[in-house]
């Protein structure tokens, strides 16, 4: 028995600001017996196309984003700040090479996308868009952004740039 209940998105109550920058939550996709998740710290909450939609990014590099391309829908997972070190593992471990959930301790559940038992709020999600960034999109030269995350040079170092994956929010689950 789940200890989150279904509530209207349309009421949602949430610093969009710090939901990304501070709670870094878990973005998690899959079927209920094979996901992957990972933290992200990159996300937009809003409208589009008539609809409460998220915009995510994740490098096609990550294990996760196999997950998140092959399947219709995914989840976003809030945890409360007590689970800080949960975060940090699974935003520096790779599922490719450990089980990180169970060693994170977190409790599946499973509602047309995977999602952990522990979160204080879920967004499930269903995919509508996915696209990469582009580098001839960066705007101006020497763009601090590119330089920082996806030139040769920089610490990231010739990583391919972000994937955006849009998803409406069909349910909204809280404690």
């Amino acid at each position: 028995m789940s200890n989150l209940r279904e509530v209207d998105s349309n009421g949602l109550n949430l610093n969009i600001f710090s939901t990304f920058l501070k709670d870094t939550p878990l973005i998690t996709a899959g079927s209920a017996d094979r996901l992957n998740t990972m933290t992200i710290g990159w996300g937009m909450l809003g409208t589009i196309w008539n609809k409460n939609a998220g915009t995510f990014y994740v490098r096609p590099c990550r294990y996760t984003h196999d997950f998140l391309t092959a399947n219709d829908t995914f989840s976003i997972s809030i945890l409360p700040p007590r689970y800080r070190e949960v975060l940090t593992l699974c935003g520096t471990t790779s599922g490719r090479d450990t089980d990180k959930i169970s060693a994170a301790g977190l409790t599946v559940a499973y509602d047309v996308a995977p999602y952990f038992e522990e979160a204080d709020r879920v967004m499930i999600l269903r995919k509508m868009y996915t696209d990469a960034f582009k580098t001839e999109g960066f705007v101006g030269s020497g763009c601090e952004h590119y330089d920082t995350y996806y030139a040769p040079e920089s610490a990231q170092g010739n990583l391919l740039p972000h994937d955006l994956f849009i998803g409406e929010v069909i349910k909204l689950l809280e404690k």
